[in-house]
């Protein structure tokens, strides 16, 4: 089965083992990487609400263990989100 082309979604999860690795999310595509550090550098689509673009994964997102790479705007609204909530 030919599958076509398009840019990985990726989502860090954990192995039985407790080892993080990360797996694309894309319907229908069964790429993933089974160590959390082959991720570096890799390109993954945002997880921000309708947002999509290109993000590339680094090491600081590796050691922070973030589970859904998003981009710096979607970074920055989330958080000023959660500050207008703490506000409330």
């Amino acid at each position: 089965m030919k599958l076509s082309p398009h840019y990985h979604k990726y989502e860090r999860m954990n192995w039985p083992n407790g080892r993080a690795f990360y797996k694309c999310m894309e319907p229908n595509c069964p790429h993933y990487l089974p160590i959390a550090t082959l991720a570096i550098g890799r390109e993954s689509l945002c997880w921000g609400w309708q947002c999509n673009k290109l993000v590339v994964i680094t090491k600081e997102d590796i050691q922070n263990e973030i589970k859904k790479p998003m981009c710096q705007e979607c970074k920055e609204d989330r958080m000023r989100r959660r500050e207008e909530l703490r506000k409330v």
